[in-house]
C-alpha cells in the first residue's frame, strides 16, 4: 500500500450504507410487533361483526331463489379470495398488495370503531396499550436504526390503537347519550341490588321505582330455550350470565316482552325498556327460586 493510500481520510458511511450492511442482522422491534398484534386483535371483532351482518343480509336476499348450499359458497368465497389474492400479490407485486391492504383497512375501520362502543368501557384499555407500544416501537427504531426494524408494523399498530381508542370513546359517549328512549328513566342495576351486609331484599331506592317506566341494560341468563324468547331473566354481568354463576334474587329481573317483541340468547348486552314491578315477595320464575323484579318490556334491542 502506497503512502498516499495510507494517508487518505476514512470513508464516511451514510445511514443507507449502515442499513444495507446490517440489514440481515436487524431484529424486529418487540414493541412494534406487540402494537400491531394488539391492534389486529382489537379490530378483529369489528371485522367479524361487519362480515356477519353482510352475510346475513346476502343470505336473506338470495334465500328465496337460491339453494342454501350455493348461498353458503357465495358467503364464504369473498374473504377466501381476498386473503389468497393478497398473499399472491404480496409475493409478485408487493407494492400493489400494500395498496390493496390499505384500502381494505380503510373500508373496515369505521365498523371496527363502532364495535368499540359496544364492548364494556374498560376494554378501551387494549387499544390504548397498542398505541403506547407502537409509539415506543417507533421511538426505539429511530434510536437504533441499524439494529431494529418494524417501522411499518409500529406505524400501523399506532394508527389502529389511536383510532380505535379515540373512536371508541366517542361511540360510548354517543350511545350513552342517545340510547334511552323518550319517556323512560335510566335505571342502573346497582340501584336494584341489596347491600352485601343486608338481607337479599329490594332496598328502599329500588322499591321507589315500582311502577315506573325504566330503561335498563343487562345480559340474558341462559335457559333451555335460546331462540325467539318472550320471557327470560336479566342479570347485570357476564359472570352470572354465562360462566356458571348463581345470581342473587336482587340481581335478577324477570323480563316479559310485549307484543311481537322477541330476542335470541347471546352473550351481548341487551337494552330494554318498560314498566318495572317490584314485588314484596318472591315470584316464581322458570329455572330459578324466584325474583322480586319484573319488567314488562315494550322496547328491546
Amino acid at each position: 500500500m502506497s503512502v498516499t493510500e495510507q494517508t487518505k481520510p476514512p470513508k464516511a458511511f451514510s445511514d443507507a450504507d449502515v442499513g444495507e450492511t446490517f440489514s440481515p442482522y436487524r431484529a424486529v422491534s418487540r414493541a412494534a410487533a406487540i402494537s400491531l398484534a394488539v391492534g389486529v386483535l382489537v379490530a378483529l371483532p369489528g371485522v367479524v361483526w361487519q362480515y356477519g351482518t353482510a352475510t346475513s343480509w346476502l343470505r336473506n336476499l338470495v334465500s328465496d331463489w337460491m339453494p342454501d348450499t350455493v348461498a353458503l359458497v357465495l358467503v364464504a368465497a369473498p374473504p377466501i379470495i381476498i386473503v389468497l389474492g393478497t398473499i399472491v400479490l404480496a409475493v409478485y407485486r408487493a407494492a400493489l398488495a400494500r395498496r390493496v391492504a390499505t384500502v381494505v383497512i380503510l373500508l373496515l375501520l369505521p365498523g371496527c370503531v363502532w364495535t368499540m362502543g359496544m364492548i364494556p368501557a374498560p376494554g378501551l384499555v387494549l387499544p390504548l396499550f397498542g398505541f403506547i407500544m407502537g409509539f415506543v416501537g417507533l421511538s426505539n427504531i429511530r434510536k437504533y436504526p441499524a439494529e431494529l426494524t418494524g417501522k411499518s408494523a409500529a406505524g400501523l399498530g399506532t394508527m389502529l390503537g389511536m383510532v380505535l381508542f379515540i373512536g371508541g370513546i366517542g361511540c360510548h359517549v354517543l350511545i350513552y347519550s342517545t340510547e334511552v328512549p323518550e319517556g323512560y328513566e335510566r335505571l342502573p342495576f346497582e340501584v336494584l341490588k341489596a347491600d352485601s351486609r343486608m338481607p337479599d331484599f329490594p332496598p328502599p331506592a329500588a322499591q321507589e321505582m315500582d311502577g315506573k317506566q325504566v330503561f335498563i341494560k343487562g345480559y340474558i341468563y341462559p335457559g333451555q330455550q335460546r331462540l325467539n324468547l318472550k320471557e327470560f331473566v336479566l342479570v347485570p354481568d357476564l359472570g352470572t350470565c354465562c360462566f356458571g354463576g348463581s345470581p342473587k334474587q336482587t340481581h335478577m329481573i324477570e323480563v316479559i316482552l310485549n307484543g311481537d317483541l322477541k330476542l335470541d340468547y347471546s352473550m351481548t348486552k341487551r337494552r330494554l325498556a318498560g314498566v318495572l314491578k317490584v314485588n314484596p315477595t318472591l315470584q316464581p320464575v322458570q329455572g330459578r327460586p324466584g325474583v322480586y323484579y319484573q319488567l314488562i318490556a315494550d322496547y328491546a334491542k
